[in-house]
């Protein structure tokens, strides 16, 4: 490797301080994805990789996560190019989750006919009354049974 490569990979120290902004914005990152907010991660996710060492373990994870991000969000290309880099990363299970990602990404999409898909329609509970009717005669039922047994 070229001391030209090498030097891009140095970066400055993290202060312990930034530390736990990194990891208060990673976790809000994941946090934000699992409830489905994916564009919400997306930037708390940019924020903790802007202030961590991108070549440390704890970066390689919150790359791993944004590129997951990116994805959910709909920025396929980003996340193509971030798995690019990390393709690269001197920790091997970041490099090898970055290879098996980029290879997902880049995969064909499969075209399927609308006869595999299921159409799911929204219920109308306004309209459907006959619900609370038994759930009222269940509960008179139950509490006259009760009543009868004593």
């Amino acid at each position: 490797m070229a001391t030209s490569e090498k030097t891009r990979f140095i970066q400055p120290k993290v202060s312990a301080e930034s530390l736990e902004i990194v990891k208060a914005q990673y976790q809000a990152g994941k946090a934000a994805f699992e409830r489905g907010k994916y564009r919400e991660s997306v930037q708390h996710l940019e924020k903790a990789s802007a202030l961590v060492k991108r070549n440390s373990r704890l970066g390689g994870e919150v790359q791993i996560w944004l590129v997951t991000a990116y994805e959910a969000a709909g920025q396929t290309q980003e996340a193509i190019a971030l798995c690019e880099q990390l393709k690269r990363h001197p920790d091997p299970e970041t490099s090898k989750q970055g290879k098996r990602l980029l290879y997902i990404l880049q995969a064909p999409q499969l075209k399927r006919p609308d006869e595999w898909m299921t159409k799911i329609s929204q219920v109308n509970t306004r309209d459907n009354r006959f619900i609370w009717a038994a759930l009222i005669a269940i509960a008179l039922t139950l509490a006259s049974l009760i009543w009868l047994s004593f």
